[in-house]
């Protein structure tokens, strides 16, 4: 073990991969010698051999928290969502406080669109007690336009702008948003700050507005983007 670590004190990761495996052949179990060697790995951009090891320790301590962290990161790296989300929800578990995880299964369930999920992860943030940070109003607003609840996706949004007002996605959400409540003053005063924001305007942005402006009941200004929109490809 000795020279295992004086290996990985002078960065030869491969030596002390060798190393490691054999001390396995005689503690198969021990986590340090489990977490040393999944570092190494991971130095030696090994994602794959490292994840099996982490995989490994969670079954020999399933309740220690801290074992599914690096798990959750390599799976996120990996772009393997469907087991990401599933170590999300056991560290979710094992770790009730953890505000950060809570809000990316959030914004997980909100990609799925799992509602019925997204409103459970609501209750339990709200009833942690915690202050919550400004991700939590952009994801919770999505969550109340997808549930039509535009005036409390709207105020949720403003929170958002109110700390980010060149935060252009939660801008065109607000806009969205006001659209469907039908209110035309707010409408116009959501593209105007668009405009602000962006500059000009492409056609995903126009195509949002002029939405917005007919279902605010202004026909006229949601016609004149539409045109726009159709003179970009004119």
């Amino acid at each position: 073990e000795k020279a295992a670590k004086l290996y990985d004190e002078h960065g030869l990761a491969q030596e002390a991969i060798d190393v490691y495996r054999r001390l396995l052949k005689l503690s198969p179990d021990d986590p340090n010698i489990l977490t040393a060697l999944a570092s190494n790995f991971l130095e030696l951009g090994k994602d794959e051999d490292a994840l099996k090891v982490w995989k490994n320790l969670a079954q020999i301590a399933p309740k220690v928290v801290e074992v599914y962290r690096p798990i959750a990161s390599l799976l996120e790296k990996l772009g393997r969502e469907a087991e990401l989300l599933g170590v999300l929800e056991v560290i979710a578990e094992l770790d009730v406080d953890d505000i950060s995880v809570r809000l990316q299964l959030f914004e997980k369930y909100l990609d799925i669109d799992d509602l019925e999920q997204c409103g459970t992860v609501i209750e339990q943030l709200e009833a942690s007690g915690q202050e919550m940070p400004v991700d939590f109003y952009s994801l919770r607003g999505r969550y109340m336009a997808q549930k039509f609840r535009h005036e409390n996706a709207y105020a949720d949004f403003q929170v958002v702008l109110e700390h980010f007002p060149g935060n252009v996605e939660v801008r065109m959400l607000s806009l969205s948003s006001a659209g469907m409540l039908g209110d035309l003053t707010e409408t116009r005063k959501q593209f105007s700050m668009l405009v602000e924001h962006v500059g000009e305007l492409y056609a995903n942005h126009l195509t949002v507005a002029a939405a917005a402006f007919m279902h605010a009941g202004s026909y006229s200004e949601a016609r004149a983007l539409y045109q726009r929109v159709l003179s970009l490809y004119g």
